[in-house]
């Protein structure tokens, strides 16, 4: 069994990050050997979604161009 937990308040001490972190506790007595997977959107860089993006989403993996594949791919950060 796996869980997907999404924070998404900026605020550390946020009562939706209390009630996540609740759930997960309950939910790991229920299912011992389950999988949780955390994310915070409060600190991951999610880049825009564009017209671009969408075209290069839903095109054919081989049928991309230079800059299709450059939009789908994340850009580091320095």
């Amino acid at each position: 069994m796996k869980l997907l937990r999404i924070d998404s308040s900026a605020r550390k001490n946020s009562v939706s990050r209390q009630l996540t972190a609740d759930f997960v506790k309950a939910w790991r007595t229920q299912y011992p050997d389950g999988e949780v997977f955390e994310r915070n959107l409060a600190t991951t860089h999610l880049p825009p979604i564009t017209d671009e993006w969408v075209q290069a989403a839903y095109a054919a993996p081989d049928s991309l161009s230079t800059e299709q594949r450059l939009v789908l791919l994340p850009h580091p950060t320095h």
